[in-house]
Order: C-alpha cells, then sequence, then structure tokens
C-alpha cells in the first residue's frame, strides 16, 4: 500500500499517524483529482460529451460540497451547455443540471435568486415536455414508435404511467422553490415598504 501516492498534487496530510494513513487522504480531493484528469481527457479526444458533461456535473457536485460556489457554477453551466448541444428537450439529465444550477445560485454566500428561480423554471419547462411525450406513449400504447425530437422510449404503459407521475412530483417540488423564493421576496418587500412608511410618518 504506497501511502505516498497523491501527496505531490496537494492532496491533504492524513492527520492521524495510524496505520494506512492514505485512506485518511481527503476523499473529495482525490476524487477532485480523477475527474479532472478524466476532463481532461475527454475534452482531448472529442468522442464523448455526455460523458464530458457528467465529468462536470461531477465536479460541480465536489466543488459545491467545498463551497467553491463560483467554480461550481462554472462547471454546472458547462454541463448544461453540452447537453442542450447533445440531448433532447425533454432529457431529464437536463431537468438534474437546471436544479442543480438553481441550487447552487441559491446557496452562494451572495445568494441570487433571480437566476435560481430561471433555471427552476426551466426545470419545470423540462418536466413538462417530457411528461406530454410520456403521455403520447401512453396513447400509442403497444405501436412500439419512437416520438420525433424525444428521449423517451417505448416501454409498457405502467412503467410509463409511472414515469408520468415520478416526473409530475418532481415538477411539484420545483415549483414549490420558485413559490417559496418569490413569496419570501414579497414578503421582504412588504416589510421595507411598512418601515418606510412608519420612518416617513414619524
Amino acid at each position: 500500500d504506497n501511502g505516498g501516492e497523491g501527496s505531490s498534487s496537494g492532496v491533504k496530510a492524513a492527520k492521524s499517524g495510524e496505520e494506512g494513513a492514505a485512506a485518511d487522504d481527503d476523499p473529495l480531493q482525490l476524487a477532485w483529482e480523477v475527474l479532472d484528469v478524466c476532463r481532461n481527457i475527454l475534452e482531448k479526444n472529442g468522442t464523448d460529451p455526455l460523458k464530458l458533461a457528467d465529468t462536470y456535473a461531477s465536479l460541480g457536485d465536489i466543488n459545491l460540497r467545498n463551497d467553491q460556489f463560483d467554480t461550481a457554477l462554472t462547471d454546472y453551466t458547462k454541463c448544461l451547455e453540452i447537453r442542450e448541444t447533445v440531448c433532447k428537450p425533454d432529457d431529464r439529465l437536463l431537468i438534474e443540471v437546471h436544479h442543480q444550477l438553481a441550487m447552487t445560485y441559491i446557496s452562494h454566500p451572495q445568494p441570487k435568486k433571480v437566476e435560481a428561480i430561471v433555471h427552476w423554471k426551466s426545470g419545470v419547462e423540462v418536466c413538462e415536455k417530457r411528461k406530454d411525450n410520456l403521455m403520447k406513449l401512453v396513447v400509442m400504447d403497444g405501436e412500439g414508435k419512437e416520438i420525433e425530437g424525444s428521449s423517451v422510449k417505448p416501454q409498457p404503459k405502467s412503467w410509463t404511467e409511472s414515469e408520468m407521475n415520478e416526473i409530475e412530483e418532481i415538477a411539484e417540488e420545483l415549483r414549490g422553490r420558485i413559490e417559496a423564493e418569490e413569496t419570501q421576496d414579497e414578503t421582504e418587500v412588504a416589510v421595507t415598504a411598512a418601515a418606510a412608511a412608519a420612518a416617513a410618518a414619524a
């Protein structure tokens, strides 16, 4: 077991002196380094854009967990740009990355609610497109035809109906987040206005 691997590339040293110290290296840092190598290889090869997008998403996850919000936003934005190029407009991968971007914007030390709401709304739009195409599959039950311009595939009717319910639940969650942020904004405006009116009356 080579305990020195990774130390030259900035991996944090294990704090304890226990046997197997290599296992105590920061796993997120190690994962980030591996993913960054994969990103470089995939960008040079240019043959698997979806895997490259997934790699950017994973890098974004790690940077977000490390509170590197701006870097995470850059990673997720790159992921979205690639997925929008290669995915169908109703692909669940688009819902995922829009939500990741929204959560990063809202978790930022200087929260950007407008940007977060934009991405949640985009996620809802993708959900609605997917649900509409799933409904088309239900109508065409048994025909085994694919829907042009859609990522949904022919499948048993019960599976399609189950996914429709799941997609609607996701859409409702995103709508709830939008409503919560918009309601909070309205409350803050009302409180500010009331304070200003009270000050003027005084």
